[in-house]
């Protein structure tokens, strides 16, 4: 046996022997290493320096090596998870009977664990102790209540001395919600509702609305959605079921089709107002361009013995279609066909007559001065 070797079996024996060897050994290595870091990095510093391909073998077996045992420790993980679900009861029952067995090793096992994780510790004890108040919340406010009334036999003048520390706050807290009931007043609301929620309660209805707020929805329920937020659309059709129940008239339309007119129109409201600085926008600032390209195009036609364009004709045609697509692409971002066929609609009422013509000469003019002019906006209304 080498001497290595021999090391190494004296060591087991030691630990075997002694349980505290082995933490005290690694504690005397660490030291070692402290004292000495220059030392140490200098010197594996010069190895690497004097032996770079085995250098370079060593990193790629210690890259290897790791690389197995975080699998085999990955896959460990995913039999004993899969193993605990299959005996959940079995292994809970276990754990209970060895902690109440050997109280003094779980002690001294969370001992060493708090000292290694401090914060995930104090992390997890937050957590522990909030989801215990969450699952029984009357014994929680009835502890909280024998500590209330604890404190105030204690110290009675405690909370008087609080408030006078706490004088001018107060007071300003009293006027902030004195000024809040004249001004409902004034409007004619009613009062400010303040109602009572616990602690666990509120928690239990933050969770429940992030579920709700987070959780993806198909295009149905997003529609039906946008029709509950319209209110004018409801009252709406409110009021013509209510007029028909009175005239004894049929119905003038189904409420469905009462819904969709009325979110078409609040969305042709909405493009209204946002169409004068898209396309107008768009089209002050990529006239020149598209007038020169439409120069261009019309010379290189000429050259290949075809008729020219008509500059001014082409150039508006052009900047058009690109203002189009550049309004389609913020109005109409899912590019639904029946929302661009309404949009372009709206920006272009009628058909325009054919944008080429023959020129008996190319145009020669400036690019700029040409006699396009902007697309017209639709009127509001």
């Amino acid at each position: 046996m080498s001497t290595s070797d021999e090391r190494s079996a004296a060591r087991r024996r030691l630990i075997q022997n002694d349980p505290d060897a082995a933490p005290r050994a690694r504690a005397q290595r660490a030291a070692y290493r402290e004292r000495n870091r220059e030392r140490l990095a200098k010197a594996v510093r010069e190895w690497k320096d004097a032996n770079r391909d085995r250098a370079r073998l060593h990193n790629r077996e210690s890259m290897r090596r790791a690389a197995e045992r975080k699998a085999a420790a990955e896959q460990r993980r995913a039999r004993g998870r899969a193993w605990y679900a299959q005996h959940r009861a079995q292994e809970r029952a276990r754990a209970r009977a060895y902690r109440r067995d050997h109280p003094e090793r779980v002690r001294e096992y969370r001992r060493r664990y708090i000292e290694r994780h401090p914060d995930r510790a104090a992390t997890q004890a937050r957590q522990a102790s909030q989801a215990w108040r969450d699952r029984n919340p009357d014994a929680t406010r009835r502890q909280q209540r024998d500590a209330a009334r604890k404190r105030r036999d204690d110290d009675p003048d405690g909370y008087r001395r609080w408030y006078q520390q706490n004088l001018e706050q107060q007071r300003a807290r009293g006027r902030q919600a004195s000024r809040l009931r004249t001004r409902l007043t004034q409007l004619g609301l009613p009062p400010r509702q303040m109602h009572r929620v616990y602690a666990n309660e509120k928690r239990a209805n933050e969770k429940v609305a992030d579920e709700f707020y987070t959780r993806r929805r198909t295009a149905v329920q997003k529609q039906a959605l946008r029709r509950e937020l319209d209110p004018v659309a409801h009252t709406r059709v409110a009021i013509l079921a209510a007029r028909d129940r009175i005239t004894g008239a049929a119905p003038s339309a189904p409420p469905g089709d009462l819904l969709r007119d009325a979110t078409i129109e609040r969305e042709r409201q909405a493009w209204l107002h946002a169409l004068p600085t898209l396309v107008g926008g768009y089209e002050d600032r990529h006239r020149a361009r598209i007038a020169e390209e439409v120069r261009m195009d019309s010379i290189a036609r000429v050259t290949f013995g075809r008729d020219p364009y008509d500059i001014p004709a082409e150039t508006a045609r052009r900047l058009r279609a690109e203002a189009f697509r550049h309004a389609a692409a913020h109005l109409v971002p899912t590019g639904d066909r029946d929302k661009l066929a309404r949009l372009h609609r709206l920006i272009y009422p009628a058909r325009e007559p054919t944008h080429r013509q023959q020129s008996p000469r190319p145009d020669t003019d400036s690019p700029g001065t040409g006699s396009a002019s902007r697309t017209p906006m639709p009127s509001r209304g």
